[in-house]
């Protein structure tokens, strides 16, 4: 790996091999639930979640821990009421959602 050298100064061989040891795997072949995608998207835009609780879900009940989280998303328009919250989500539906 050769010096990278920017308007700041100099960045050694070491920091940049160090700063993509640093960096998360990522298994390209897991898959991610309606709940684990909407926990990361909330979380990386800073969104806050929704006290309301005047939506019926069909598999998620105003007293599951996920509401507020799901709420949320209805608010958003991602996700309709019969959602489950366990299903997996598709690559584009998740684009779209992002």
């Amino acid at each position: 790996m050769e010096e990278v050298v920017g308007e700041t100064g100099v960045v050694q061989e070491e920091v940049v091999e160090e700063i993509v040891a640093a960096e998360p795997a990522v298994d390209l072949e897991a898959q991610v639930t309606f709940t684990q995608a909407l926990e990361h998207i909330f979380a990386a835009y800073k969104i806050p979640l929704s006290t309301k609780t005047n939506v019926r879900f069909s598999n998620i009940s105003v007293t599951d821990e996920r509401y507020p989280l799901f709420k949320t998303a209805h608010e958003k328009s991602l996700l309709g009421a019969s959602i489950k919250p366990d299903s997996f989500v598709r690559c584009d539906v998740y684009m779209v959602m992002k």
